[in-house]
């Protein structure tokens, strides 16, 4: 039996005790008719509180029996543990999750929330706690939930883990466009890729071809550069971001070459004036290919004193001098092979070769043939002799081959003829100095890729701005494809 029926029981038993005693007191003090009513009258309300006694004992045995039926329900129904889960989301610099559980009867509760990368741990100190902040970007976390209950054997801790990486920051790109404005300025566009709004411009400068910073803005929101002579310059637009992923702020550039409304005639490394009018005068010199016998390496007998230095003026220096003198020329083209290179491991041929032509007052234009660069002085000894000179047009750039460049005829302000001056390679036994710059080559006969992009970048850019400008080729030896055509169309050695 309960502690409630047992409660109930007493007091219905003392209640029935209490007014039997009642009655009993009454009958026993009165006699007369008014005390038989009176008496008739009390058993009446007696037994009206013996009814209600009934009612107030089956009504509360009633609600004993609801509450126990109540509780042995609760019972089976707790003996299932509560469940839960949660979902992850992510920003760039934020981790959040959204919680749901199924709990009834309200017995569990989060007890810890952790974010944990690597080997470091954020612990949330409030269990309310739905979003972490402040996050690296483009890392890969882990959300630990931990949820406890206890459904009557004490309190029972479950812990759930999910991964989630926060988006990463996207790098900012910049692309530079620009338009010439006058011969003195240009504008210019910056197209500023920055999904995740992290770039900032730090600065803004112009420098010319040699490197030298021409100018600088200011206001860095300011898109036109003015005042500066009519040239091609190197715009570079520096910025700066951070990827936050904790290595702080990365620095970067983008470059453009730019201009103002230019002439064609500041494209070509070298310019040859000639007034309008008439034709220019080109002489063509080939294979001057200077063998001292003096300078012969030990063992070599091929050689005579026919090809002794003192004799170089009367096998070729005259014949130079006569034929500069019949023809005038505005421009000499020398196409290789200047020196027999294994006859000038000293380079006084070279030399011997530079001081006559400068001789003439005329611009001479060289390329170098697949002899030159067998002598021991090597092929960049030999191209700064010709960069030296007073006037000798050459430039040995940084591409396959040595000395490519460009010279130009211009008359009456108009770019009329553009010389591509190029290294067709080919020396089959150049020196291992000359093979030290790396861009001479052995055995090689052609053009490489990085000489036809240049050409091309060059000649597309002049064709942009004088369409009308004929493009002429100065080298050595006859690349493959000559051979390939001359085969085509019948044009062999036999024939």
């Amino acid at each position: 039996m309960s502690k409630k029926k047992f409660l109930v029981t007493i007091l219905l038993m003392f209640s029935l005790v209490f007014t039997a005693l009642i009655g009993c007191t009454v009958t026993g003090t009165s006699s007369s008719d008014d005390s038989i009513e009176s008496y008739q009258s009390e058993e009446v309300f007696s037994s009206e509180s013996l009814e209600t006694g009934s009612i107030e004992e089956s009504e509360v045995e009633s609600e004993i029996e609801s509450e126990t039926e109540s509780e042995t329900q609760s019972q089976v129904q707790i003996s299932t543990p509560p469940t839960f889960d949660f979902t992850v989301s992510s920003t760039e610099t934020t981790i959040s999750f959204e919680f749901e559980e199924n709990d009834p009867y309200n017995v569990g509760e989060i007890t810890a929330i952790e974010l944990i990368l690597g080997k470091e741990k954020i612990v949330a100190e409030d269990m309310s706690t739905r979003s972490f902040d402040g996050l690296y970007s483009g890392e890969q976390y882990v959300l630990s939930v931990t949820y406890t209950y206890d459904i009557g054997d004490g309190p029972v801790p479950e812990t759930k883990k999910k991964t989630k990486r926060t988006m990463a920051i996207r790098k900012p790109t910049i692309d530079i466009s620009y338009t010439p404005v006058s011969d003195d300025s240009f504008s210019f566009e910056l197209d500023v890729t920055d999904v995740s709004n992290v770039c900032e411009i730090t600065a803004i400068k112009l420098f010319a071809e040699n490197g030298e910073e021409v100018a600088s803005l200011t206001d860095l929101t300011q898109r036109v550069f003015e005042g500066i002579p009519s040239e091609q310059y190197t715009l570079v637009v520096y910025y700066q971001y951070d990827l936050n992923k904790g290595d702080g702020i990365v620095t970067a550039e983008q470059s453009a070459t730019v201009a103002t409304v230019i002439s064609p005639l500041i494209i070509p490394d070298f310019i040859v004036e000639v007034e309008e009018g008439r034709n220019p005068v080109i002489l063509q010199i080939s294979d001057t290919q200077i063998i001292d016998a003096k300078q012969a390496r030990p063992g070599d007998t091929g050689t005579s004193s026919y090809y002794n230095p003192e004799k170089m003026e009367e096998r070729l220096f005259k014949f130079l001098r006569e034929t500069v003198n019949a023809t005038r020329p505005d421009l000499i083209l020398i196409t290789g092979d200047l020196v027999y290179g294994q006859y000038d491991d000293k380079g006084t041929s070279l030399l011997a070769l530079i001081n006559i032509m400068d001789s003439f007052q005329i611009p001479w234009a060289p390329v170098l043939g697949n002899h030159d660069p067998e002598s021991r002085m090597g092929v960049d000894w030999q191209c700064q002799q010709l960069e030296n000179a007073e006037y000798c047009l050459f430039k040995q750039r940084k591409l396959s081959g040595n000395g490519n460049y460009t010279v130009g005829i211009a008359q009456g302000g108009k770019l009329t003829r553009v010389f591509f001056m190029m290294d067709t390679n080919g020396c089959g036994n150049p020196s291992p100095e000359s093979l030290a710059n790396g861009h001479t080559y052995n055995n090689f006969v052609g053009f490489k890729d990085d000489q036809v992009n240049w050409f091309m970048e060059v000649g597309t850019q002049i064709k942009e701005i004088s369409p009308d400008t004929k493009f002429s080729f100065a080298f050595h030896i006859q690349i493959y494809e000559f051979n390939n055509a001359f085969s085509k169309y019948g044009f062999t050695d036999s024939g």
